[in-house]
């Protein structure tokens, strides 16, 4: 199940993602930063309420859960996140543990 909620939101995300690294290569940080946030934002912002509407039509009951493995990835992003982004600046080795958790949540999830 968390394969094919990755397979959505990968869909959804690509067309931002993509502009936001060709922003990233043409040296333009903010604005790589400002339209994938953005894009994120967006999506949970919209998919959460309409998944939420649909269950609750249904009938079904809809379990937001994560389980330790997640939960630590998730604490941990967020930690980084918060270390990365509140000086303002940023370098290799931030960009490369934001690179080491998000492997650690593809291990999660293919786990």
């Amino acid at each position: 199940m968390a394969f094919t909620g990755f397979l959505v939101a990968l869909l959804i995300l690509s067309p931002e993602g993509l502009g936001a690294l060709k922003a990233v290569l043409n040296n333009q940080v903010q604005r790589a930063m400002n339209l994938f946030f953005g894009s994120v934002l967006a999506t949970i912002s919209l998919t959460v309420p309409v998944v939420t509407l649909i269950a609750w039509a249904t009938g079904n009951d809809l379990l937001f859960g994560l389980g330790a493995p997640e939960m630590v990835v998730m604490v941990a992003s967020l930690v980084l996140c918060h270390i990365s982004f509140s000086t303002g600046r940023t370098n290799v080795l931030n960009g490369a543990a934001h690179l080491a958790l998000f492997i650690a949540y593809l291990m999660t999830i293919f786990a």
